[in-house]
């Protein structure tokens, strides 16, 4: 039977120091603004070192971030395939955290027994 360690304070930094880099790059860089979907390797990696409800919470972090990088990013105007760019991100950041929750609950359920 494996012992549940305590993730590192390492890892647990690594995480919001993520979302704070990609809300960063998405105001501030003169990318596209599909560079949001670096917010899933994040979600997915919180799923090894926290619980199903703050994997939640990451990823719910990770679309107000979203929200909020549109309209700071968005100062001349909105368009179409603006909002269709910014609806895409928000809906994989949805199936993603989904799929993580339901991931990060198995291998707690996995590791009890």
């Amino acid at each position: 039977m494996k012992s549940e360690q305590p993730p590192s304070i390492t890892m647990l930094i690594i995480i919001p120091l993520g979302l704070s880099a990609v809300f960063l790059l998405d105001i501030l860089g003169p990318y596209d603004p599909v560079v949001g979907v670096l917010y899933l390797p994040l979600i997915l990696f919180s799923t090894r070192v926290l619980s199903g409800f703050a994997v939640a919470y990451v990823g719910l972090a990770a679309g107000v971030l979203t929200c909020a990088s549109f309209v700071l990013a968005n100062n001349e105007g909105f368009d179409k395939i603006t909002y269709d760019q910014w609806g895409a991100i928000l809906a994989a950041i949805a199936v993603t955290t989904t799929f993580a929750v339901v991931l990060s609950r198995r291998r707690q359920g996995s590791q009890a027994r």
